[in-house]
């Protein structure tokens, strides 16, 4: 059968009774079966990762009740998202390519609007904006532009579509073609992104007001979340891979720049939130002074306390570094920090 899109989920452990994975997948997968496109014109990839609860059962039986779900499965977890994905990539057949994660869910038209879009436009890629569900409320994220923005290749805005990979759509042909995949590291989806952006010859389109996806979050979990040294590194190579891209594609220098100023921002708040030991810190501090010291040649403009922190790593000043980093830290932990950082980006639904 010819789908229209092919849609892509990494399934990892659905029966964990204590996360309530079970319960968002199936509301995550009805999100799917009610698109206004017609669930039977969806290429449904499942893509079990080496789960150990009894996950490939429950795609099993999916798989046989829906003709359109192609179920494939790896033998042992691979660490993350990304081999699957790029999996679901290679066994596609439709012409248009979506990424939806296992406990999110897809609003009911957000199939068929990125499908017009795409398809009506003759594009590589079309963006949208999301929800985010934070266990009692419902947020809008707000962007920064309003309405359909339209980003020519190598454009200054290009940094505006980079948002999440599961907000857009993506010809799947494009995507072959300049072998865009994602890196089995973290932050595969600003490698994935990045890619995307500085190898497409046309237009970007991002539909800011059109939101096509909730998020699912851990109650504000993301503010306090502790980032580990392997992740950290693994950012800081990623980052700098992608701006090595960029420059090697002459890209708007005012794309490098809010590139860069979101790795930074990024990298110096994963190391204020890591609970790594004070010799892992130290070596961390470091790493990013490197990387700092790398891509000095490129402008930013930051605000006051971030200036601040960089300028401590800048002369070496850890003990203060940290110090203003354990009291910065306490205070993402606060109840009235978590609700003042959602209202600067995020507006009730």
């Amino acid at each position: 059968m010819n789908y229209k899109i092919s849609l892509i989920t990494p399934c990892y452990n659905l029966n964990k009774i204590e996360s309530n994975k079970q319960n968002l997948f199936y509301e995550s997968l009805e999100s799917v079966r009610k698109q206004t496109i017609g669930y039977e014109n969806i290429e449904h990839i499942l893509i079990n990762n080496g789960s150990t609860d009894g996950t490939e059962v429950v795609l099993k039986e999916l798989a046989q009740k829906y003709s359109n779900i192609k179920l494939l499965s790896i033998d042992e977890n691979t660490g993350g998202p990304s081999i699957p994905r790029n999996m679901g990539i290679t066994e596609s057949t439709s012409k248009y390519i979506m990424f939806l994660d296992a406990d999110d869910i897809f609003e009911e038209n957000a199939c068929e609007v990125l499908y017009n879009e795409i398809e009506n436009n003759d594009v590589d890629m079309v963006n949208s904006n999301y929800y985010s569900f934070d266990g009692k409320e419902t947020f809008k994220h707000v962007s920064r532009f309003k309405g359909c923005n339209v980003i020519k290749p190598k454009s200054g805005d290009s940094m505006n579509f980079m948002t999440f990979i599961w907000t857009a759509i993506y010809k799947r042909d494009f995507l072959v073609k300049n072998n865009i995949t994602f890196p089995n590291v973290h932050a595969e989806d600003i490698s994935f992104l990045t890619d995307c952006i500085i190898s497409t010859k046309k237009d970007m389109i991002v539909l800011n007001d059109f939101y096509s996806y909730l998020y699912i979050s851990d109650n504000n979990s993301s503010l306090s979340h502790s980032f580990s040294k392997k992740q950290i590194i693994e950012y800081l190579d990623i980052y700098q891979k992608c701006i090595n891209k960029i420059k090697n594609t002459n890209q708007d220098p005012l794309y490098l720049s809010e590139f860069y100023n979101f790795t930074v921002i990024v990298a110096i708040g994963s190391l204020i939130r890591s609970n790594e030991t004070k010799t892992n810190k130290y070596e961390l501090f470091n790493l990013i002074k490197k990387y700092l010291e790398n891509n000095k040649d490129i402008p930013f403009e930051l605000s006051f306390y971030w200036n601040f922190m960089i300028y401590l790593i800048e002369h070496e000043q850890k003990k203060l570094f940290f110090s203003t980093s354990n009291f910065i830290q306490s205070v993402f932990e606060q109840n009235w920090f978590r609700k003042l950082f959602r209202n600067k980006n995020y507006i009730k639904k």
